[in-house]
């Protein structure tokens, strides 16, 4: 599958400014993906990875064997972040619409990653 060069462009200008240090305001999307819409807050792929380690830190209550696991996935994911051309679309803030509107589940989920070859279509905004 292809990825819109736009909507990768950018997730790479986002990727590339919080390398840089540079803040960046809340980017607020829609993607259409398989029939869904994901609404949510574009983020970099380190503030993926950062939120996600303390995640995973919080559900191990902090044991040794969780650091070390979060760890390795913040190498991992700070390595794509030297790859090229970026693979994945990171979201927080997210909520999930099947067809016909409705919100599943009912709240929002904190993070959300998804393959960008993968996003049908999108827009920037979150009004529906």
């Amino acid at each position: 599958m292809s990825v819109d060069p736009i909507l990768a462009g950018l997730v790479r200008s986002i990727d590339h400014h919080d390398r840089d240090g540079v803040v960046i305001p809340a980017i607020p999307i829609v993607l259409h993906m398989g029939g869904m819409m994901i609404l949510g807050d574009l983020i970099s792929e380190r503030q993926f990875a950062e939120a996600s380690t303390a995640i995973v830190k919080d559900i191990y209550d902090r044991r040794e064997d969780a650091i070390a696991t979060a760890v390795v996935f913040a190498d991992l994911t700070l390595n794509d972040l030297s790859a090229g051309a970026p693979q994945y679309v990171h979201l927080k803030d997210t909520a999930f619409c099947i067809p016909g509107g409705e919100q599943i589940p009912p709240n929002t989920t904190e993070f959300w990653r998804g393959r960008l070859d993968r996003v049908d279509g999108f827009f920037l905004g979150d009004s529906l």
